[in-house]
């Protein structure tokens, strides 16, 4: 995100900078439509393999988010400061943004290994919307958790097939 100066006019605000990428992440979608096997690249982007993921391939994610996990595991404490308490976080004389980048690395090396196997739409209805669904109801560590969880595990059943 850009920061700029009140005297700089150019510069994108922050709403500007989340609403700019939107337009043209539409027109790939449907540039790439048009373009021969570009619909089929769309609809694997989207929908995903994951009936047809071999193996390999699981043994690949399970090391890979072991060790993610692993790491969360190691940093939660410096996560949890940063995301619930960042003023105590920058008073102890951390570095609020390296953490962040660290914390957002590792969610998106996430992200990029779920995406090709189970598409974005599963992807973020059983990694994103429910975090999003818990962050409505309450800030509180456990409840969060529960939460989550909790709407993760209903969302497979809440969906009506288009018959």
């Amino acid at each position: 995100m850009m920061r700029a100066s009140a005297a700089s006019s150019t510069a994108l605000s922050a709403d500007d900078s989340l609403r700019t990428p939107i337009p043209y992440g539409a027109a790939s979608i449907l540039v790439a439509n048009k373009v021969p096997g570009g619909g089929e690249a769309v609809e694997r982007t989207l929908v995903g393999s994951i009936l047809w993921v071999t193996w390999p391939t699981i043994a690949k994610l399970a090391v890979a988010y072991a060790a993610l996990g692993v790491f969360h595991f190691v940093l939660r404490h410096k996560f949890l400061t940063i995301s619930f308490h960042s003023e105590e976080a920058e008073l102890q004389g951390w570095k609020v943004k390296w953490w962040d980048f660290w914390f957002y690395l590792s969610f998106g090396v996430v992200i990029t290994l779920a995406v090709p196997v189970a598409g974005v739409l599963m992807v973020f209805s059983f990694l994103v919307v429910p975090a999003v669904i818990a962050f409505l109801f309450t800030r509180d560590m456990r409840n969060l958790t529960y939460i989550s969880w909790g709407s993760g595990a209903v969302s497979p059943f809440t969906v009506t097939p288009n018959v």
